[in-house]
């Protein structure tokens, strides 16, 4: 997958050339020749992936679902052409000027091929890797949470870049123990709902959680109310996995036109 930033548009490269003699290969580009391939944060909607480039955001939670590959790759690009317009709007940029369009620059793969059949390596693969490039090694692996819980407290959890990277791998691990996958912000009902979960996580698909409570190990209690995404990561990557502490998430399960609210308790 190939990105073009902004600013180079119109150096992008020529067309690569493939040997169409090779088998199972498929080349997705980010956005089209020449065209935009947006990553700053400030252009894009606040959600729990704006930190991530428009293309990796619109494709990264489709990955794992189990259909073709290619059916997965139309579905990402309406969604990137949908986000774009935020970004060119953030630019000051015409629509069709700021658009990105991803596409496919070469495929041989069978039309069936779908990601999911090597889902079942995901968590091994992660759980090897170096967790301060890949976050979710912190889920898979306790020794790596252990490393970056040990910097939560030093000043490189402050410092801009370095304490990112640890703020990723505490998020990563505490979303993983929650067995929550994808979170959305409903402003109407205030909180955060849950829109895809482990089906072993206490935390179900369709909870809002508008609330967290924290006690402290010296028992000092706080109260914090969820009005954005951005505020419950925050939550998690500064309280969770604190040892002698609490914490409880004020959740909402809605089934049908009833609802059942109740505190998830966590101690550490």
């Amino acid at each position: 997958m190939g990105r073009t930033p902004c600013a180079e548009a119109n150096k992008a490269p020529a067309r690569a050339a493939y040997d169409t003699h090779v088998e199972e290969v498929l080349v997705l580009y980010s956005s089209s020749p020449k065209g935009v391939a947006y990553d700053v944060r400030d252009t894009l909607e606040r959600d729990d992936e704006s930190y991530l480039s428009v293309f990796t955001r619109a494709f990264l939670p489709l990955m794992t679902e189990d259909r073709p590959i290619l059916s997965i790759f139309a579905e990402t690009r309406i969604e990137v052409e949908r986000l774009s317009k935020y970004a060119a709007a953030g630019r000051g940029l015409p629509d069709r000027q700021g658009l990105q369009i991803p596409h496919v620059l070469f495929d041989t793969i069978d039309g069936q091929f779908s990601l999911a059949n090597a889902s079942a390596t995901r968590a091994d693969a992660a759980s090897l890797a170096d967790w301060r490039v890949d976050a979710q090694a912190c889920r898979f692996n306790p020794l790596n949470l252990d490393e970056a819980l040990k910097l939560r407290g030093t000043s490189a959890f402050d410092d801009p870049a370095e304490g990112r990277v640890i703020r990723a791998c505490i998020l990563a691990a505490a979303l993983g123990d929650l067995g929550i996958e994808k979170l959305t912000y409903d402003s109407e009902r205030a909180g955060v709902v849950v829109s895809n979960s482990s089906s072993s996580g206490n935390i179900q698909q369709g909870d809002l959680i508008s609330r967290a409570m924290i006690l402290d190990d010296a028992r000092n209690r706080t109260q914090v109310r969820i009005t954005g995404i951005d505020i419950f990561y925050e939550i998690l990557e500064d309280h969770y996995f604190k040892d002698g502490w609490l914490m409880s998430l004020l959740r909402t399960r809605v089934d049908g036109s009833n609802s059942d609210t109740s505190f998830e308790s966590i101690r550490f």
